[in-house]
Protein backbone atom coordinates (compact mmCIF):
# COMPACT_ATOMS: atom_id res chain seq x y z
CA UNK A 1 0.00 0.00 0.00
CA UNK A 2 1.30 3.44 -1.24
CA UNK A 3 -0.44 5.07 1.68
CA UNK A 4 -3.07 4.55 4.75
CA UNK A 5 -6.59 4.86 3.60
CA UNK A 6 -8.69 6.48 6.31
CA UNK A 7 -12.64 6.51 6.47
CA UNK A 8 -14.44 8.23 9.01
CA UNK A 9 -18.23 6.60 9.84
CA UNK A 10 -20.05 10.48 9.12
CA UNK A 11 -17.78 13.08 6.37
CA UNK A 12 -17.39 16.32 7.31
CA UNK A 13 -16.41 19.10 5.10
CA UNK A 14 -13.77 20.93 7.76
CA UNK A 15 -12.19 19.16 10.96
CA UNK A 16 -10.76 22.55 11.61
CA UNK A 17 -11.90 25.40 14.30
CA UNK A 18 -11.02 29.01 13.31
CA UNK A 19 -11.67 31.52 16.53
CA UNK A 20 -10.63 34.64 15.87
CA UNK A 21 -9.54 37.49 18.29
CA UNK A 22 -11.51 40.62 18.51
CA UNK A 23 -11.84 43.07 15.74
CA UNK A 24 -13.11 46.61 15.84
CA UNK A 25 -16.56 46.85 15.14
CA UNK A 26 -17.07 48.72 11.60
CA UNK A 27 -19.92 50.42 12.39
CA UNK A 28 -18.43 52.87 15.19
CA UNK A 29 -19.34 56.46 16.11
CA UNK A 30 -17.41 58.92 14.23
CA UNK A 31 -14.65 60.56 16.32
CA UNK A 32 -15.62 64.17 17.23
CA UNK A 33 -12.97 67.02 15.78
CA UNK A 34 -11.84 69.85 18.35
CA UNK A 35 -13.55 72.90 18.71
CA UNK A 36 -17.37 72.85 18.05
CA UNK A 37 -17.44 68.93 19.29
CA UNK A 38 -15.32 69.13 22.57
CA UNK A 39 -18.67 70.59 24.32
CA UNK A 40 -19.62 67.13 24.48
CA UNK A 41 -18.66 64.99 27.53
CA UNK A 42 -17.35 61.31 25.72
CA UNK A 43 -19.04 58.41 27.70
CA UNK A 44 -16.06 56.96 28.56
CA UNK A 45 -13.93 56.33 25.67
CA UNK A 46 -12.90 58.61 22.18
CA UNK A 47 -15.38 56.56 20.51
CA UNK A 48 -18.57 58.09 22.66
CA UNK A 49 -20.03 54.47 21.79
CA UNK A 50 -19.65 52.60 25.52
CA UNK A 51 -23.00 52.16 26.19
CA UNK A 52 -23.14 50.54 22.87
CA UNK A 53 -20.24 48.25 23.73
CA UNK A 54 -22.19 47.52 27.55
CA UNK A 55 -25.60 46.54 25.32
CA UNK A 56 -23.03 44.15 23.04
CA UNK A 57 -20.78 42.53 25.91
CA UNK A 58 -23.73 41.32 28.17
CA UNK A 59 -25.66 39.90 24.92
CA UNK A 60 -22.92 37.61 24.46
CA UNK A 61 -23.45 36.31 27.97
CA UNK A 62 -25.96 33.14 28.95
CA UNK A 63 -26.61 35.23 32.39
CA UNK A 64 -25.83 39.24 32.29
CA UNK A 65 -29.02 40.09 30.71
CA UNK A 66 -31.47 37.75 32.12
CA UNK A 67 -29.78 38.85 35.51
CA UNK A 68 -30.35 42.51 34.94
CA UNK A 69 -33.87 41.79 33.53
CA UNK A 70 -34.56 40.45 36.65
CA UNK A 71 -32.81 43.14 39.00
CA UNK A 72 -35.37 45.74 37.11
CA UNK A 73 -38.54 43.47 37.61
CA UNK A 74 -37.81 43.13 41.26
CA UNK A 75 -36.95 46.82 41.93
CA UNK A 76 -40.87 47.38 39.67
CA UNK A 77 -42.33 44.26 40.97
CA UNK A 78 -45.68 44.82 43.11
CA UNK A 79 -46.18 48.00 41.19
CA UNK A 80 -45.77 51.90 41.61
CA UNK A 81 -47.94 53.59 44.25
CA UNK A 82 -48.29 56.84 46.40
CA UNK A 83 -49.51 57.91 49.50
CA UNK A 84 -48.72 59.22 53.13
CA UNK A 85 -46.03 58.67 54.92
CA UNK A 86 -46.65 58.47 58.48
CA UNK A 87 -45.10 57.45 62.35
CA UNK A 88 -47.26 55.14 63.88
CA UNK A 89 -45.64 53.92 67.61
CA UNK A 90 -42.31 54.96 66.42
CA UNK A 91 -43.10 52.90 63.10
CA UNK A 92 -42.86 54.23 59.46
CA UNK A 93 -46.41 53.79 58.08
CA UNK A 94 -47.51 54.21 54.51
CA UNK A 95 -51.12 54.63 53.80
CA UNK A 96 -52.42 54.52 50.03
CA UNK A 97 -53.94 57.80 48.26
CA UNK A 98 -56.28 58.08 46.02
CA UNK A 99 -56.42 61.37 44.07
CA UNK A 100 -58.15 61.41 40.82
CA UNK A 101 -56.06 64.77 39.74
CA UNK A 102 -53.07 62.44 39.99
CA UNK A 103 -54.35 59.18 38.52
CA UNK A 104 -55.39 61.10 35.22
CA UNK A 105 -51.28 62.49 35.38
CA UNK A 106 -50.40 58.97 36.05
CA UNK A 107 -52.59 57.74 32.58
CA UNK A 108 -51.30 60.40 30.19
CA UNK A 109 -47.85 60.38 31.12
CA UNK A 110 -48.03 56.26 31.08
CA UNK A 111 -46.41 56.15 34.59
CA UNK A 112 -45.86 52.56 34.11
CA UNK A 113 -43.89 52.60 30.79
CA UNK A 114 -41.67 55.33 32.65
CA UNK A 115 -40.76 52.89 35.76
CA UNK A 116 -39.98 49.93 33.67
CA UNK A 117 -37.87 52.12 31.21
CA UNK A 118 -36.03 53.53 34.06
CA UNK A 119 -35.42 50.72 36.04
CA UNK A 120 -33.87 48.96 33.19
CA UNK A 121 -31.90 51.95 32.19
CA UNK A 122 -30.31 52.23 35.70
CA UNK A 123 -29.14 48.94 35.56
CA UNK A 124 -27.50 48.81 32.76
CA UNK A 125 -25.89 51.98 32.52
CA UNK A 126 -26.41 53.32 36.79
CA UNK A 127 -27.22 56.58 34.27
CA UNK A 128 -30.80 57.34 33.33
CA UNK A 129 -32.40 60.91 31.70
CA UNK A 130 -35.64 60.93 32.74
CA UNK A 131 -37.27 64.13 30.73
CA UNK A 132 -40.48 66.47 32.09
CA UNK A 133 -42.66 68.58 29.87
CA UNK A 134 -44.59 71.33 30.75
CA UNK A 135 -47.99 72.20 29.87
CA UNK A 136 -48.32 75.49 27.51
CA UNK A 137 -49.07 78.26 30.43
CA UNK A 138 -45.97 76.56 32.41
CA UNK A 139 -47.90 75.70 35.36
CA UNK A 140 -47.94 72.16 35.16
CA UNK A 141 -45.41 69.33 34.72
CA UNK A 142 -47.98 66.91 32.20
CA UNK A 143 -45.31 64.32 30.82
CA UNK A 144 -42.46 62.39 32.60
CA UNK A 145 -40.54 60.64 29.97
CA UNK A 146 -37.17 58.41 30.05
CA UNK A 147 -35.68 58.79 26.44
CA UNK A 148 -32.26 55.34 26.18
CA UNK A 149 -29.76 56.15 28.32
CA UNK A 150 -27.86 54.92 24.90
CA UNK A 151 -29.11 57.79 23.12
CA UNK A 152 -28.16 60.14 25.42
CA UNK A 153 -24.67 62.40 25.91
CA UNK A 154 -23.92 65.56 28.01
CA UNK A 155 -22.78 68.91 26.74
CA UNK A 156 -20.71 71.02 28.82
CA UNK A 157 -20.99 74.74 29.56
CA UNK A 158 -17.14 75.53 27.93
CA UNK A 159 -15.88 77.63 30.50
CA UNK A 160 -17.08 76.25 33.66
CA UNK A 161 -16.75 72.60 32.45
CA UNK A 162 -20.29 71.62 34.17
CA UNK A 163 -23.09 70.37 32.33
CA UNK A 164 -25.38 72.42 30.66
CA UNK A 165 -27.36 70.16 28.86
CA UNK A 166 -28.97 67.46 27.56
CA UNK A 167 -27.94 66.09 23.47
CA UNK A 168 -30.05 63.12 22.44
CA UNK A 169 -29.73 61.28 18.94
CA UNK A 170 -31.33 58.21 18.04
CA UNK A 171 -27.56 56.82 16.11
CA UNK A 172 -24.39 58.41 17.32
CA UNK A 173 -22.93 56.31 14.75
CA UNK A 174 -24.07 58.82 12.23
CA UNK A 175 -22.87 61.71 14.39
CA UNK A 176 -21.96 64.81 12.66
CA UNK A 177 -22.33 67.95 13.88
CA UNK A 178 -24.18 69.27 16.85
CA UNK A 179 -27.00 70.23 14.72
CA UNK A 180 -27.55 66.77 14.14
CA UNK A 181 -28.71 66.54 17.69
CA UNK A 182 -32.01 67.83 20.19
CA UNK A 183 -30.87 70.35 23.14
CA UNK A 184 -32.16 70.11 26.23
CA UNK A 185 -31.58 72.11 29.56
CA UNK A 186 -30.26 70.30 32.05
CA UNK A 187 -32.06 70.91 35.71
CA UNK A 188 -29.48 71.07 38.21
CA UNK A 189 -30.14 69.29 41.91
CA UNK A 190 -30.00 72.51 43.81
CA UNK A 191 -33.51 75.01 44.06
CA UNK A 192 -34.72 72.65 40.79
CA UNK A 193 -38.19 74.36 40.85
CA UNK A 194 -37.08 77.26 40.65
CA UNK A 195 -34.81 76.78 37.98
CA UNK A 196 -37.65 75.47 35.98
CA UNK A 197 -39.68 78.58 36.51
CA UNK A 198 -36.91 81.00 35.53
CA UNK A 199 -36.52 79.39 32.57
CA UNK A 200 -39.23 81.54 29.98
CA UNK A 201 -38.38 79.46 27.05
CA UNK A 202 -38.10 76.03 27.19
CA UNK A 203 -41.05 73.25 28.08
CA UNK A 204 -38.70 70.18 27.81
CA UNK A 205 -36.28 69.31 30.53
CA UNK A 206 -33.94 66.51 31.76
CA UNK A 207 -33.01 65.82 35.22
CA UNK A 208 -29.79 64.19 35.66
CA UNK A 209 -30.11 60.91 37.77
CA UNK A 210 -27.83 58.92 38.80
CA UNK A 211 -26.24 56.57 41.38
CA UNK A 212 -22.47 57.66 42.82
CA UNK A 213 -19.58 56.18 41.14
CA UNK A 214 -16.23 56.98 42.88
CA UNK A 215 -14.03 59.65 40.04
CA UNK A 216 -16.67 59.54 37.56
CA UNK A 217 -17.87 63.26 36.99
CA UNK A 218 -20.14 63.27 34.01
CA UNK A 219 -21.28 59.20 33.99
CA UNK A 220 -21.18 57.17 36.29
CA UNK A 221 -20.29 53.49 35.99
CA UNK A 222 -22.61 50.58 37.34
CA UNK A 223 -21.45 48.81 39.91
CA UNK A 224 -20.76 45.51 37.88
CA UNK A 225 -18.68 46.94 35.46
CA UNK A 226 -15.71 45.30 37.18
CA UNK A 227 -17.02 42.05 35.31
CA UNK A 228 -15.66 44.05 32.47
CA UNK A 229 -12.57 45.43 33.99
CA UNK A 230 -11.39 42.06 35.76
CA UNK A 231 -11.74 40.16 32.71
CA UNK A 232 -14.67 37.78 34.18
CA UNK A 233 -17.62 38.75 31.67
CA UNK A 234 -14.78 37.54 28.54
CA UNK A 235 -14.29 34.51 30.43
CA UNK A 236 -17.81 33.40 30.57
CA UNK A 237 -17.89 34.45 26.98
CA UNK A 238 -15.18 32.57 26.31
CA UNK A 239 -16.46 29.41 27.51
CA UNK A 240 -19.39 29.37 25.73
CA UNK A 241 -17.73 30.20 22.60
CA UNK A 242 -15.50 27.44 23.35
CA UNK A 243 -17.98 25.10 24.09
CA UNK A 244 -20.37 25.64 21.45
CA UNK A 245 -16.92 25.62 18.77
CA UNK A 246 -16.07 22.18 20.27
CA UNK A 247 -19.81 21.01 19.91
CA UNK A 248 -20.53 22.10 16.43
CA UNK A 249 -16.91 20.44 15.02
CA UNK A 250 -16.47 17.24 16.86
CA UNK A 251 -16.89 13.78 14.98
CA UNK A 252 -20.01 11.93 16.59
CA UNK A 253 -17.60 8.87 16.40
CA UNK A 254 -17.61 6.26 19.46
CA UNK A 255 -14.86 3.63 17.76
CA UNK A 256 -11.63 3.49 16.60
CA UNK A 257 -11.18 0.18 14.40
CA UNK A 258 -7.61 -1.04 13.27
CA UNK A 259 -7.09 -3.17 10.97
CA UNK A 260 -4.15 -4.80 10.17
CA UNK A 261 -2.50 -3.98 6.91
CA UNK A 262 -2.51 -7.68 5.56
CA UNK A 263 -5.70 -8.57 5.67
CA UNK A 264 -6.68 -6.41 2.71
CA UNK A 265 -4.18 -8.13 0.44
CA UNK A 266 -5.42 -11.73 2.51
CA UNK A 267 -8.80 -10.64 1.46
CA UNK A 268 -8.47 -9.41 -1.82
CA UNK A 269 -5.42 -10.67 -3.69
CA UNK A 270 -5.30 -7.59 -6.01
CA UNK A 271 -5.52 -5.24 -3.76
CA UNK A 272 -2.62 -3.42 -4.19
CA UNK A 273 -2.47 -3.27 -7.71
CA UNK A 274 -5.57 -1.37 -7.50
CA UNK A 275 -5.60 2.35 -8.21
CA UNK A 276 -5.84 4.10 -4.94
CA UNK A 277 -9.80 5.49 -5.71
CA UNK A 278 -10.51 1.86 -5.94
CA UNK A 279 -8.95 0.68 -2.95
CA UNK A 280 -10.86 4.14 -0.99
CA UNK A 281 -13.92 2.24 -2.51
CA UNK A 282 -12.95 -1.19 -0.75
CA UNK A 283 -11.71 0.25 2.51
CA UNK A 284 -15.34 2.74 2.59
CA UNK A 285 -17.35 -0.47 1.74
CA UNK A 286 -15.84 -3.00 4.19
CA UNK A 287 -15.92 -0.20 6.60
CA UNK A 288 -19.88 0.14 5.89
CA UNK A 289 -20.64 -3.32 6.23
CA UNK A 290 -18.61 -3.09 9.77
CA UNK A 291 -20.77 -0.57 11.23
CA UNK A 292 -24.23 -2.02 10.59
CA UNK A 293 -22.45 -5.39 12.13
CA UNK A 294 -21.23 -3.85 15.13
CA UNK A 295 -24.39 -1.44 15.47
CA UNK A 296 -27.14 -2.75 14.25
CA UNK A 297 -28.74 0.33 13.40
CA UNK A 298 -28.80 3.15 11.12
CA UNK A 299 -26.31 5.78 12.15
CA UNK A 300 -26.67 4.66 15.90
CA UNK A 301 -22.59 4.74 16.31
CA UNK A 302 -20.22 5.95 14.41
CA UNK A 303 -16.81 4.85 13.93
CA UNK A 304 -13.00 5.38 12.49
CA UNK A 305 -12.00 3.02 10.11
CA UNK A 306 -7.62 2.98 10.43
CA UNK A 307 -5.43 0.78 9.29
CA UNK A 308 -2.44 0.11 10.74
CA UNK A 309 1.13 -1.29 10.22
CA UNK A 310 1.78 -4.91 11.19
CA UNK A 311 4.16 -7.51 10.31
CA UNK A 312 3.07 -10.45 8.36
CA UNK A 313 5.18 -13.50 9.87
CA UNK A 314 2.65 -14.34 12.18
CA UNK A 315 0.01 -12.90 11.53
CA UNK A 316 -2.84 -15.55 12.69
CA UNK A 317 -2.20 -13.60 15.53
CA UNK A 318 -4.07 -10.59 14.07
CA UNK A 319 -6.92 -12.49 13.25
CA UNK A 320 -9.08 -10.13 14.12
CA UNK A 321 -9.71 -6.63 13.95
CA UNK A 322 -8.95 -4.40 17.00
CA UNK A 323 -12.11 -1.93 18.90
CA UNK A 324 -10.91 0.49 21.32
CA UNK A 325 -14.10 2.80 22.23
CA UNK A 326 -13.67 6.49 21.70
CA UNK A 327 -13.52 8.51 25.07
CA UNK A 328 -15.49 11.14 25.46
CA UNK A 329 -14.58 14.00 27.33
CA UNK A 330 -17.77 16.66 27.30
CA UNK A 331 -19.93 13.98 28.98
CA UNK A 332 -17.61 14.37 32.02
CA UNK A 333 -18.19 17.88 32.28
CA UNK A 334 -15.72 19.37 30.72
CA UNK A 335 -14.89 23.18 31.53
CA UNK A 336 -17.91 23.31 33.67
CA UNK A 337 -16.15 24.19 36.75
CA UNK A 338 -14.61 27.33 34.53
CA UNK A 339 -18.47 28.21 33.98
CA UNK A 340 -19.63 27.84 37.00
CA UNK A 341 -16.72 29.94 38.54
CA UNK A 342 -17.37 33.04 36.06
CA UNK A 343 -21.54 32.61 36.75
CA UNK A 344 -20.31 33.07 40.08
CA UNK A 345 -18.34 36.41 39.65
CA UNK A 346 -21.56 37.75 37.25
CA UNK A 347 -24.21 36.77 40.32
CA UNK A 348 -22.09 38.19 43.32
CA UNK A 349 -20.59 41.61 40.72
CA UNK A 350 -24.66 41.82 40.77
CA UNK A 351 -25.90 41.49 43.94
CA UNK A 352 -28.33 38.16 43.44
CA UNK A 353 -28.31 35.90 45.81
CA UNK A 354 -28.23 32.81 43.45
CA UNK A 355 -30.71 31.12 45.50
CA UNK A 356 -33.14 34.03 44.17
CA UNK A 357 -32.78 32.63 40.66
CA UNK A 358 -32.87 29.03 40.56
CA UNK A 359 -30.06 26.22 40.00
CA UNK A 360 -26.82 27.42 38.85
CA UNK A 361 -25.26 25.42 35.44
CA UNK A 362 -23.12 22.22 35.63
CA UNK A 363 -23.43 18.59 36.42
CA UNK A 364 -24.43 19.51 40.35
CA UNK A 365 -27.00 21.89 39.27
CA UNK A 366 -26.17 23.62 42.81
CA UNK A 367 -28.83 24.14 45.01
CA UNK A 368 -31.82 26.38 44.09
CA UNK A 369 -32.42 26.84 48.14
CA UNK A 370 -35.28 25.99 50.30
CA UNK A 371 -38.78 28.27 50.35
CA UNK A 372 -37.56 29.78 53.88
CA UNK A 373 -34.08 30.43 52.05
CA UNK A 374 -35.45 32.28 49.23
CA UNK A 375 -37.78 34.03 51.64
CA UNK A 376 -35.29 35.54 53.52
CA UNK A 377 -32.63 35.95 50.62
CA UNK A 378 -35.66 37.98 49.12
CA UNK A 379 -36.82 40.14 52.28
CA UNK A 380 -33.12 41.26 52.24
CA UNK A 381 -32.15 42.05 48.61
CA UNK A 382 -36.01 44.33 48.91
CA UNK A 383 -34.58 45.99 52.15
CA UNK A 384 -31.40 47.34 50.40
CA UNK A 385 -33.36 48.37 47.27
CA UNK A 386 -34.54 51.91 48.94
CA UNK A 387 -31.58 54.22 47.83
CA UNK A 388 -31.93 52.68 43.81
CA UNK A 389 -35.73 52.95 44.42
CA UNK A 390 -35.30 56.91 45.50
CA UNK A 391 -33.21 57.19 42.46
CA UNK A 392 -35.69 55.97 40.19
CA UNK A 393 -38.65 57.86 41.34
CA UNK A 394 -36.46 61.28 42.46
CA UNK A 395 -38.53 62.99 39.27
CA UNK A 396 -41.84 61.77 40.66
CA UNK A 397 -40.79 63.82 44.27
CA UNK A 398 -40.01 66.82 41.75
CA UNK A 399 -43.04 66.79 39.89
CA UNK A 400 -45.09 66.24 43.31
CA UNK A 401 -44.19 69.69 44.47
CA UNK A 402 -43.93 71.45 41.37
CA UNK A 403 -47.91 70.05 40.61
CA UNK A 404 -48.81 71.40 43.98
CA UNK A 405 -49.82 67.67 44.87
CA UNK A 406 -47.30 67.76 48.16
CA UNK A 407 -49.15 70.62 49.42
CA UNK A 408 -52.22 69.41 49.27
CA UNK A 409 -51.58 66.07 50.57
CA UNK A 410 -48.67 66.68 53.35
CA UNK A 411 -46.03 63.77 53.81
CA UNK A 412 -46.96 62.37 50.12
CA UNK A 413 -44.47 59.68 49.18
CA UNK A 414 -43.65 56.95 46.08
CA UNK A 415 -42.70 54.04 46.24
CA UNK A 416 -42.45 50.22 44.83
CA UNK A 417 -44.87 48.30 46.57
CA UNK A 418 -42.38 45.26 46.95
CA UNK A 419 -40.57 47.51 48.80
CA UNK A 420 -43.60 48.73 51.42
CA UNK A 421 -44.06 44.42 51.90
CA UNK A 422 -40.54 43.49 52.38
CA UNK A 423 -40.64 46.03 55.62
CA UNK A 424 -43.75 44.45 56.96
CA UNK A 425 -43.09 42.43 60.07
CA UNK A 426 -44.98 39.73 59.13
CA UNK A 427 -44.30 39.45 55.59
CA UNK A 428 -46.61 37.13 54.60
CA UNK A 429 -47.06 38.89 51.04
CA UNK A 430 -43.71 38.18 50.23
CA UNK A 431 -43.51 34.62 51.20
CA UNK A 432 -46.31 33.74 47.87
CA UNK A 433 -46.66 36.50 45.99
CA UNK A 434 -43.82 38.94 45.27
CA UNK A 435 -41.01 36.86 44.22
CA UNK A 436 -40.46 37.63 39.99
CA UNK A 437 -39.86 34.73 38.07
Amino acid sequence: MNQPILSFGKKRDSKTVLITGKTDDPKRPKQVDAGEGSDIAFWYNDSNDFPNRIVDQLGKTSSACALLDWKSRALYGGGLTYGKRSLENGKEVFEKLYDPEIEDWLFNTDIQQYARNASVYFYYFANIFPQITLSKDRSRIVYLTCPESVDCRWKLNKAKREIESCLIKDDWYEFGSLEDTVSLPVVPNLSPIEFIKLNKKDSDFIIQVNFTSPGKKYYQRPSWYNLISSGWLEIAQSVTEFKKYILANQTSIKYLVLVPDWWWTWKYPDFENKSQAERQAIVEEEHRRFDEFLTNKENSGKSILFPVLSQKEGYERYAQWEIKPVEDKLKDGTYIEDSQEADAHIFKNFQVDPTLFGNQPGKGGGSAGSGSDKRVAWNIYQLGLKSHQDIVLKPLDLISRFNGWSKKHPGLTWWFENYRVARLDEGSETKSQNTPT
